[in-house]
């Protein structure tokens, strides 16, 4: 995570990342789609689910290496 901000049009905080696996800039993600420090994996959401059996299903038997 490189910072966090306040959209002025609606109010919700916003975070800028960088995508670990091709060092891209990502503005502008809502939280709701970030699994930030949950440890259940009840709790992840269904977007963050779908991403992670996309990654094991491509054969990759690790997933990327957190900072």
């Amino acid at each position: 995570m490189e910072r966090s901000w306040t959209n002025t049009h609606n109010g919700r905080l916003l975070y800028n990342l960088t995508e670990l696996s091709g060092n891209r800039a990502r503005a502008g993600i809502d939280p709701d789609y970030m699994r930030l420090s949950e440890p259940d994996t009840g709790a992840m959401t269904p977007a963050a689910v779908a991403w992670l059996r996309q990654h094991l299903a491509q054969g990759t038997a690790t997933l990327p290496a957190q900072r």
